[in-house]
């Protein structure tokens, strides 16, 4: 197999009169401010003063593989097999320092760069250097247009362009690139010529290099980024199986089924409002659909267990659109998603617990599979489905939100369950699957004691601190759980008996805490227990009328009061919670 390899700067190959092409089955555009700030940092601090002038420095940025010939004239395009989140960040820098020339009235400079980003052929016929065959035209009209276009993004991949772009527009300017020189403690660079540091830092990049590695066999090239990734990074994963799918699905006609399939779901991951990585999903769905793998071997389990057919890789394209509609619905749930049936309420309530209250990620595959066991296959009724969905929110408001406990340990029999319940066809082998499950969460759930501990540390404020946010979801919690509702109280806010004394921390307790309807509670004034309890008898919530006949007696709150009403707060809310982890069966 012949292969060419040989060190090239980013001016000659840029100027090659080649058209770069990342192919449809390349990931998209992924890098965030990480890699954009050690990018930038990296040409920056190439550049330094001598003798009064400034001078750039040899960079090496690492190996490009090609498919196509750079020496070979006779044709435009050569494929990035990898490198193209690099060639893709050098284009939109290059954009923006082309723009800044243009704004800084030195448009021969703007001009000149500007060849870098759309070419001239030898017919003088233009054409974009970098030609990415997915975020059209958003990457076209703001990154490869001198006078660029407002476009809304309407996707992760052009969210990141966007953000890039951004980036080096504020990073590049005066003020910018001040701030940037001080931190990397280059202040002497401040004193010069803005146009002069613009075409400093346009050099640094342009007289740097790569090692570029090209052939025109495919497979081959294939084969060279598979030894090239070969570390197992969970991204790169994702880039094989990709890379996989799309060289064996190569008809575009009538239409190019896989690309199609493949937007879809990554639009499927954008919609919602939700900005869901891709690589995300793809764990969460194989851990469901083919069981736990280790992110290293996810590629050769994909080997393993997918058969090598277009028939075979259709069918798993087809099912990771079903299931990428089902992971952006969990995440974010409305009540018409279940015909505006409110007995699908407590669905959005226990979801938006789990996804933004207690951050769990790990469990999205089992509650993928059983959405799909309940709606796709109806093996588990309505009432089922609310037990143990009920049952999963309850076990991690316990073991996560308030015993903070680490979720390692869970890895095993959620990824289990996920797949076991994902296989199941029938409802007794559900039934035996969901006992298996509730017997490794009931073994782990904390105790009493332990939960009463944690629960006794949450505070609230009206001034802002790290657990007002969590503070008020328990004391929305309980009142759902002792009221047996399935949803929040809306237009609620928090009231402390005992008024708030930021200098007394006792009075910022959980155990100080009641919900009440907003427009009572803004209408008590600052005072003792006696006179409150008038304002309390006109809420309508069960945990006011709980608080109101354990105190029945009393005229004052006082500090030992909220002591015993934190542990009997989290003694009750533990004893309903832990019941209905231990009771879900079907």
């Amino acid at each position: 197999m012949d292969f060419k390899s040989g060190k090239k700067s980013i001016t000659s190959l840029f100027s090659c009169k080649k058209q770069f092409v990342i192919p449809r089955f390349q990931r998209e555009y992924t890098w965030s401010k990480v890699e954009l700030n050690e990018f930038l940092d990296d040409i920056l601090s190439g550049i330094t003063l001598h003798e009064g002038k400034l001078d750039t420095t040899e960079y090496f940025w690492g190996s490009l593989l090609l498919v196509g010939d750079l020496d070979d004239q006779k044709t435009l395009e050569v494929n990035v097999v990898d490198g193209q989140q690099r060639i893709t960040t050098m284009t939109i820098f290059l954009s923006v320092i082309a723009k800044l020339f243009d704004a800084n009235r030195n448009e021969g400079l703007s001009r000149a760069l500007w060849e870098y980003i759309i070419g001239k052929d030898a017919n003088t016929e233009s054409f974009a250097v970098l030609k990415n065959e997915t975020p059209k035209p958003y990457f076209q009209f703001t990154i490869q247009k001198l006078k660029e276009e407002e476009m809304d993004p309407s996707n992760t991949e052009e969210e990141k362009i966007l953000e890039a772009n951004k980036f080096f527009k504020s990073n590049l300017s005066k003020k910018g690139l001040k701030k940037r020189f001080q931190r990397l403690k280059k202040d002497d660079l401040n004193g010069a010529d803005y146009i002069e540091l613009l075409k400093a830092i346009r050099d640094q990049l342009l007289r740097s290099y790569v090692i570029c590695i090209s052939t025109e066999d495919k497979e081959y090239a294939n084969m060279i980024f598979e030894i090239l990734n070969a570390k197992g990074k969970e991204l790169a994963s994702v880039d094989l199986i990709k890379n996989s799918i799309f060289e064996k699905l190569k008809s575009e006609v009538p239409a190019d089924a896989a690309k199609e399939l493949w937007l879809q779901i990554r639009n499927n991951l954008c919609s919602r409002g939700n900005r869901i990585e891709f690589a995300t999903f793809f764990r969460h769905f194989w851990i469901m659909r083919y069981g736990k793998v280790q992110d290293s071997k996810l590629y050769s389990d994909f080997q393993n267990k997918v058969k090598k057919t277009e028939d075979a890789y259709l069918e798993l394209l087809r099912e990771m659109n079903y299931f990428s509609k089902i992971y952006s619905l969990l995440l974010n749930p409305q009540i018409n998603d279940f015909e505006c049936k409110k007995e699908y309420n407590f669905i959005i309530t226990e979801l938006k617990s789990i996804n933004d209250y207690y951050g769990i990620v790990q469990i999205r595959p089992v509650l993928m599979s059983l959405y799909y066991q309940h709606i796709k296959k109806s093996l588990i009724n309505l009432r089922q489905f609310k037990k143990i969905v009920i049952a999963i929110s309850r076990f991690h408001l316990i073991y996560n939100a308030v015993c903070s406990k680490r979720t390692s340990s869970l890895e095993k029999p959620i990824n289990s369950f996920a797949h076991d319940l994902f296989l199941c066809n029938d409802v007794e082998s559900i039934k035996e699957c969901l006992k298996a499950y509730i017997k490794s969460l009931t073994s782990l759930l904390p105790n009493e004691d332990e939960f009463v501990e944690g629960f006794k540390k949450f505070k609230f404020s009206k001034q802002p601190i790290s657990t007002n946010v969590m503070s008020k979801h328990l004391i929305n919690v309980f009142e759902m759980l002792v009221s047996e509702s399935d949803i929040f109280e809306i237009n609620s806010s928090i009231e402390h008996v005992l008024d708030e004394d930021i200098e007394d921390e006792s009075t910022l307790y959980i155990g100080n805490l009641l919900l009440l309807e907003q427009n009572i509670n803004s209408s008590i004034p600052k005072s003792d227990l006696k006179n409150k309890k008038i304002y309390y008898k006109k809420s309508k919530y069960k945990m006011v009328s709980m608080f109101l006949e354990e105190n029945n007696s009393k005229q004052v709150f006082c500090k030992i009061d909220i002591e015993d009403r934190s542990k009997n707060l989290a003694k009750e809310m533990y004893k309903i919670s832990s019941a209905q982890i231990k009771n879900c069966s079907i």
